[in-house]
């Protein structure tokens, strides 16, 4: 049984024609970290509401723990952590550290010397119990992160849902909240966390997979896709858009390269070093960077984005 499924999920929004999400099914194993990426508008959001009870589906199932999310909603709540994708609006700005998780978690049914305990332990563990009578408005944005992301695993759930849980931190607050996810992985919870950030996928998942406008286009292991693109090259070229359309004319004479996207160029290519040579004959004025394959390369080229 897998921890999240969803079968042929579809979602339409009322006053819209276009569904946010098409007949949308993935599968996350237990005690693995399933990244769901796809640009802003994809259906992400829609897919981790309908997960965490916040949606009812238009068609189509979600599932959690074998737990229908419509049907047994109650027990999904119970199980579960969800980190919005503004995780602000889900904390009182004007109240304090402490008096937030004590709010939240007596929601969950953990008060008194319980709470106490568990609250004491996870600021420290997250570097904020000195903070802990601070008013959450005057936390940096990654102190509010560790905040509501604590706020999401304080009655120890088994399955957590991070929507967007590095968006908008600086490299050092998103850094933190990255070993933040993987510690949680190790304490054995199932994690879907969303994304368009391909080095924290890259870095954090098991399982990837893609959405476009609502719709699936692949779901398969890290491994498995990066062992797909072996031998394969991402090169790219630093020139000004004046001189895009011929460079992008030169690498479409080889049939061993595809275009992934115009501006800045970039190119998917085998036997990358003989092209590049000659690439660098031609223009000669130009700065090329060729390097291995990377999550962001392939995912370029399944989303195909950007007309080629």
């Amino acid at each position: 049984m897998y921890a999240i499924k969803t079968c042929e999920l579809t979602k339409v929004y009322r006053g819209s024609e276009k569904p946010a999400l098409c007949n949308a099914s993935i599968q996350c194993e237990k005690g693995s970290i399933f990244s769901l990426l796809g640009e802003n508008g994809a259906g992400k959001t829609t897919t981790v509401k309908i997960l965490c009870t916040v949606l009812l589906p238009t068609s189509g199932e979600a599932f959690v723990a074998g737990y229908n999310t419509v049907e047994e909603a109650e027990k999904v709540r119970q199980i579960i952590g969800y980190l919005p994708q503004k995780s602000h609006v889900s904390i009182f700005f004007d109240w304090s550290i402490w008096d937030n998780l004590k709010f939240f978690s007596a929601m969950n049914n953990i008060t008194g010397l319980t709470f106490k305990t568990l609250a004491k332990t996870l600021l420290k563990e997250y570097n904020l119990w000195e903070k802990r009578n601070e008013l959450f408005r005057n936390l940096s944005g990654g102190m509010q992160q560790r905040v509501a992301l604590i706020r999401s695993i304080i009655h120890d759930p088994d399955i957590l849902f991070l929507d967007e849980p590095t968006s908008g931190l600086d490299v050092q607050a998103r850094l933190q909240t990255i070993s933040m996810v993987e510690a949680l992985k190790k304490q054995g919870k199932t994690i879907l966390v969303t994304t368009h950030q391909m080095d924290v996928a890259e870095r954090l998942s098991d399982t990837v997979g893609i959405i476009r406008s609502g719709e699936i286009l692949l779901q398969t292991s890290l491994k498995t896709l990066k062992e797909q693109y072996q031998g394969k090259y991402s090169l790219e070229v630093f020139c000004d858009v004046s001189v895009t359309d011929q460079i992008v004319a030169f690498f479409r004479e080889f049939s061993s390269v595809e275009v992934l996207h115009r501006y800045p160029p970039r190119f998917l290519i085998w036997d990358g070093e003989d092209i590049v040579k000659e690439a660098r004959k031609k223009f000669q004025t130009l700065e090329f960077s060729l390097r291995s394959v990377s999550l962001e390369d392939i995912y370029l080229k399944i989303y195909n984005t950007v007309n080629t």
